[in-house]
């Protein structure tokens, strides 16, 4: 089973452009079915007050209207397994206070259950734990293990990389096209993760400071000398990347001096009186 796409803040894992989509949440709803089998007297309750009801299937409504031949019973969720599809049905009794809602399988066929037992033990419990699929295998299996290590010694050497460049630059070193969920894939099975990159600057040197207490003790300290000052600019640090891919337990650390590209700068100055003055630049102010 797999991601199909997403819609604002929700992953979804199936879709239908008449009905909507079933997100990764609704795969709860599937071991509530083996929950609902485990309380077989609260179903069969259920279904002797269903007995005595006449309720009618003309609110049923695709794509859960493939088995009408069941009489007195209103679909209103359906769950798409890997072995075809499997209904299920919500049933609120009104005449208990407060009321109750209990969800079943109308048809209380064992075969029903173990399709659904055997299709989260093949996809739905393995995606959870992280492991490959059977459908995985196949779209991966085509790269030999040499694909394999470059693709490793790639974010190795570049742990920064997108996973749109480890597909072109693959593509490029090897003539064979590859899709940025099946490099996901190998570096996932290679234990590589995406971490929160760590920073890590120089330390300042001792004169530095040295020279910034002696400039302080020259200052009268009397309210008409305070002054604060505010700079607003704008620079490339958006665009400096702060995640990258690494092996489970280690992080990653890029050393360097993260030079900006030049900004537009407006530095304010104001006291006790007021506004006192301002200056604007093309780039940022630089200590003299």
């Amino acid at each position: 089973m797999k991601v199909a796409g997403e819609v604002g803040n929700t992953v979804y894992v199936a879709r239908w452009d008449q009905f909507g989509y079933a997100t990764v949440e609704q795969l709860r709803a599937m071991v509530l079915v083996i929950d609902a089998r485990k309380a077989i007297p609260i179903v069969i309750s259920t279904l002797e007050w269903i007995d005595k009801l006449l309720m009618p299937s003309t609110g049923v409504s695709p794509p859960f209207d493939d088995c009408l031949e069941v009489p007195k019973v209103q679909r209103k969720v359906g769950v798409v397994n890997a072995e075809g599809n499997h209904w299920m049905a919500f049933c609120i009794d009104s005449t208990t206070d407060p009321a109750s809602c209990v969800m079943f399988d109308p048809q209380q066929q064992t075969s029903r259950y173990n399709d659904l037992e055997c299709a989260l033990n093949k996809a739905i419990v393995p995606q959870l734990r992280g492991q490959r699929t059977r459908a995985d295998y196949r779209a991966t299996r085509k790269f030999t293990v040499a694909h394999r290590k470059w693709l490793l010694g790639f974010y190795a050497q570049r742990p920064l990389a997108y996973l749109n460049e480890a597909r072109d630059a693959f593509a490029r070193a090897h003539q064979v096209s590859i899709s940025t969920s099946t490099v996901w894939q190998i570096i996932h099975e290679g234990g590589l993760t995406r971490n929160v990159l760590e920073r890590r600057a120089m330390h300042i040197k001792e004169y530095g400071v040295f020279r910034f207490v002696e400039e302080l003790s020259h200052i009268n300290w009397f309210y008409s000398n305070i002054i604060f000052l505010d700079e607003v600019s704008f620079d490339n640090r958006g665009m400096i990347r702060k995640r990258g891919y690494s092996l489970r337990g280690q992080n990653v650390a890029i050393r360097g001096d993260f030079q900006r590209k030049p900004r537009v700068s407006v530095l304010a100055f104001m006291g006790v009186n007021g506004i006192i003055d301002y200056y604007n630049t093309e780039g940022t102010f630089d200590r003299v």
